[in-house]
């Protein structure tokens, strides 16, 4: 079994999918235990390497995972692909990057075909389409209108699209119904369990409603396994697009035009799901494109600072945030 994996590329779901793979096949050698670094902290690039350096049994380790690879140093790199491409190393190493290729030519070879994953990111056109088809193989039938339905109730990654499929799945065979997934059946189900998050937050806040985006952050707090580290993600993902359809507005854009914004990997993406074109049309009436750029700014810092304070004040700094807005 190999115990060095390179996880490249930006389809995020299907790489933490095969990050518990890995964690699941470790398991059986005694690790069961994940020591996680960043190549953008210098402190823990020194530590990392520090860590893969030490003698140890096989077994006795964490997994060690390394992400943003892509931002290692030359030297840095050539240190850990001798460590691990090296007989004596037995340690678990994942590394991690959104890149479809490391910098890095020396670190680049040191993991075989067999070692390296690609994920790349779904185009915006594919989504529906994979949607349709996970669905069929499921053994369920499903129209585009429910698909884009999908899209705006899901994080827009293979693994999300993957686990409403089968929630619905599970749904409609509890509920005795026939094998086809209805607009009724989306709102019935995946609303009312898809926890609390920034979609639903900024949905409110989009219509200057900050008493129920209250409500909702109380309730993504009192979900099971509460981070808040994971409302930014969706947070800052809808504000980036929002302001795009901000400047696209501008420009004199109307129809699909307003909704073809730039993405993150840098291609054009069309915004089709029902749900988020509300809450775009609604943040576009009610604000102005400044104040959507300090809102961004505004959920950015807050980001930081709960990284930087007690836990305690979690409650207090995303009140104060919304309160803001």
């Amino acid at each position: 079994m190999n115990n060095k994996f390179l996880l490249l590329g930006k389809e995020e779901g299907l790489k933490e999918e095969k990050i518990n793979e890995i964690i699941e096949k470790a398991k059986k050698k005694g690790i069961t235990g994940v020591d996680k670094f960043y190549a953008t902290d210098k402190n823990d690039i020194e530590t990392f390497i520090n860590t893969l350096s030490e003698v140890s049994l096989f077994g006795d380790e964490n997994i060690l995972i390394m992400a943003n690879a892509e931002a290692l140093k030359e030297e840095a790199a050539k240190t850990i692909a001798k460590i691990i491409t090296s007989d004596e190393n037995e340690k678990f190493v994942i590394l991690l990057t959104n890149e479809n290729k490391l910098s890095s030519t020396t670190l680049d070879k040191a993991f075989s075909k067999n070692e390296r994953f690609v994920f790349y990111e779904m185009f915006e056109s594919q989504k529906v389409p994979f949607i349709k088809n996970e669905a069929r193989r499921l053994g369920l039938s499903i129209n585009d209108e429910c698909a884009n339905l999908i899209l705006a109730y899901t994080e827009q990654t293979v693994l999300a699209f993957k686990s409403a499929l089968a929630s619905l799945q599970s749904y409609i065979k509890l509920q005795n119904l026939p094998p086809q997934i209805t607009k009724e059946i989306i709102l019935d189900h995946l609303s009312h369990s898809k926890e609390e998050s920034g979609f639903t937050i900024l949905s409110h806040l989009s219509k200057r409603n900050k008493e129920n985006a209250l409500i909702a952050l109380k309730n993504a707090m009192n979900e099971s396994g509460w981070n808040p580290q994971t409302l930014f993600p969706s947070l800052i993902f809808s504000l980036l697009r929002i302001e795009s359809a901000a400047i696209n507005k501008e420009k004199g854009m109307y129809g699909d035009e307003l909704y073809s914004i730039i993405g993150a990997n840098g291609e054009r993406t069309l915004i089709r799901a029902p749900q988020e074109k509300d809450t775009i049309n609604n943040f576009l009436r009610n604000y102005t494109r400044g104040d959507i750029s300090r809102i961004l700014t505004l959920v950015a810092k807050t980001e930081i600072e709960l990284r930087e304070n007690d836990t305690s004040l979690q409650e207090i700094i995303l009140t104060r945030m919304i309160l803001d807005i």
